[in-house]
């Protein structure tokens, strides 16, 4: 894992990206407890991002089973 000192950045360089957001350290303990594995996370966001903006097309269900 990074050094989380490394993660910090200084309130002018805007929001962490979501690729910083996911290797912190905390971040990580945090996905685990809740059982959420990196890859099902990478797939509810791909079918977020897909379907965000597409006029005419219902919501999807972003559950999955």
């Amino acid at each position: 894992m990074s050094d989380p000192s490394s993660l910090s950045r200084p309130w002018n360089q805007g929001e962490p990206s979501l690729g910083e957001l996911l290797s912190d350290p905390v971040c990580r303990l945090l996905m685990q407890s809740d059982g959420v594995t990196p890859q099902r996370l990478s797939a509810l966001l791909d079918r977020l991002q897909a379907n965000q903006c597409v006029p005419g097309r219902p919501r999807p269900s972003l559950l999955v089973s």
